[in-house]
């Protein structure tokens, strides 16, 4: 996607995120009537921001993962480990 398309994007769901909270401060007992808002921008947001959180997880996963497939496919055994 291009950037204007990406910042439209952005503004897009700042603008009802506005809505959204002004809808609940002026009427915070009604509980039918919810504002629900995603753009093809959202997805994006939200999986590079767990990303980068995780970012420790992932790596010791692919350490685990790396030692393990060595140890799984090397030849070590009993007998050439003296």
């Amino acid at each position: 996607a291009s950037m204007d398309i990406l910042n439209w994007e952005a503004a897009f769901v700042q603008e009802l995120e506005n809505i959204s909270k002004e809808l609940e401060k002026e009427n915070p007992s009604n509980k039918s009537i919810k504002i629900f808002y995603e753009a093809g921008r959202s997805f994006g947001d939200v999986s590079a921001s767990t990303m980068f959180q995780d970012v420790t997880k992932i790596m010791a996963g692919i350490v685990t993962m790396t030692i393990y497939v060595l140890c799984i496919l090397s030849r070590f055994n009993w007998v050439e480990f003296r």
